[in-house]
């Protein structure tokens, strides 16, 4: 009989111990999740402290919908990019030298837009001068990475 309880202590030994691990899993997943948006939100908070107008009208899902018209208002003279920035620094450096531009020598077109759907941060920036084919880049970051 003896022999049987010590295997039960083995068992409940176990059980305890997957327990826990399964619970110090599901804790980790559950705050990584509970993160999402907290540096997007920081982020913009910070454009519109800093006085800049930030539109949040344009969803990031309808961005093509949106180069597209900037196409049609430039006549097919520019040609669409789109650049993934991963630093912050670099983000809003580039963003600022773009306020202070000639005007469509990489400066900014429209405003700095943000979408809370996709945590995603992003403004245009139009250069048309000196060429036959303008280019209209859309530079965008996500914060939370």
């Amino acid at each position: 009989m003896a022999y049987h309880k010590k295997d039960d202590k083995k068992e409940k030994k176990m059980i305890i111990a997957a327990g826990l691990v399964i619970a110090v899993v599901l804790a980790v997943a559950g705050t990584q999740m509970s993160v999402g948006g907290r540096e997007y939100a920081k982020k913009v908070k910070l454009l519109k402290a800093r006085g800049y107008e930030v539109d949040e009208t344009v969803a990031w899902g309808e961005i093509d919908e949106y180069e597209e018209a900037v196409t049609e208002r430039f006549k097919d003279a520019v040609r669409i990019e789109r650049r993934e920035i991963t630093e912050w620094i670099e983000f809003y450096g580039i963003f600022r030298d773009s306020l202070s531009a000639p005007v469509y020598d990489y400066s900014i077109h429209d405003s700095v837009h943000c979408s809370e759907d996709e945590y995603v941060i992003w403004f245009s920036v139009v250069y048309l001068r000196g060429s036959s084919q303008g280019r209209f880049i859309t530079y965008y970051i996500f914060p939370d990475g």
